[in-house]
């Protein structure tokens, strides 16, 4: 140790910078050093003095509990992280495209609305599409309805490099053979035997947050009672 307060302080505080975990005493440093100021102003004004020992257990104390605290607002952080970027839609891979689909169904009517956007590596709006269907039976059917005739647009139109985003788990591993619902077998084997007509191509979940625009379309489709229309620009959803 030198005689420099100064080269002491920075060798104190180099010593806290090593530490790599919080319960090495030297994580305590900063801690250690408060609980001094601290007992000294004790000491002053109301004439109380603590031993090197129970400062020493304050200050990991201390120490302990800003770890914990900080963990905590660390995890909160990221789960907020994740929501926000949960909430996004994602473009896709530069030259691909990608079309978001959804439905809308009403149980009581037996009837719903479907949509689908397209949208390049941009962002950028390319076509979309909106119907509403009579007689389907439940929602898990409206959502493949909407793929399969968004997928039947896609192939008309020649589209070589495309991704469509569901926010359906159960109809992405139905398509991709995860799972199966014999209720939908027909419409199933429709939207397999589409994709082999497109050279690269796959259907993915993702969470409705970031499918909100084809949610918009579905909506505006049972609402207004649309027959099939399929747009080269946006149509007013609000």
């Amino acid at each position: 140790m030198s005689s420099s307060f100064f080269t002491n302080f920075h060798y104190v505080i180099a010593c806290h910078e090593k530490a790599k975990a919080i319960d090495d005493p030297c994580a305590w440093i900063p801690w250690i050093l408060w609980r001094i100021w601290k007992n000294s102003n004790s000491v002053v004004f109301k004439g109380l003095d603590f031993d090197a020992q129970i400062t020493i257990s304050k200050a990991k104390e201390d120490a302990m509990e800003w770890d914990e605290r900080n963990r905590i607002a660390n995890v909160s952080l990221q789960r907020n992280t994740d929501n926000e970027e949960r909430k996004s839609w994602k473009p896709p891979p530069v030259e691909w495209l990608k079309c978001n689909t959804n439905a809308s169904w009403l149980l009581v009517e037996e009837r719903c609305g479907i949509g689908w956007i397209l949208r390049d590596e941009f962002g950028n709006f390319k076509w979309m599409g909106a119907w509403t269907i009579p007689k389907v039976k439940s929602a898990l059917e409206a959502e493949a309805e909407a793929l399969c005739w968004a997928l039947r647009m896609m192939v008309s139109l020649g589209y070589q490099k495309l991704i469509l985003e569901t926010d359906s788990l159960n109809l992405a591993k139905s398509v991709n053979q995860e799972t199966t619902f014999s209720q939908l077998a027909p419409i199933i084997q429709d939207i397999r035997s589409m994709l082999t007509q497109i050279p690269e191509v796959k259907v993915v979940f993702y969470h409705r947050e970031g499918n909100e625009a084809a949610n918009r379309i579905a909506k505006k489709s049972i609402s207004s009672s649309i027959r099939p229309c399929l747009l080269k620009r946006p149509m007013k959803v609000s």
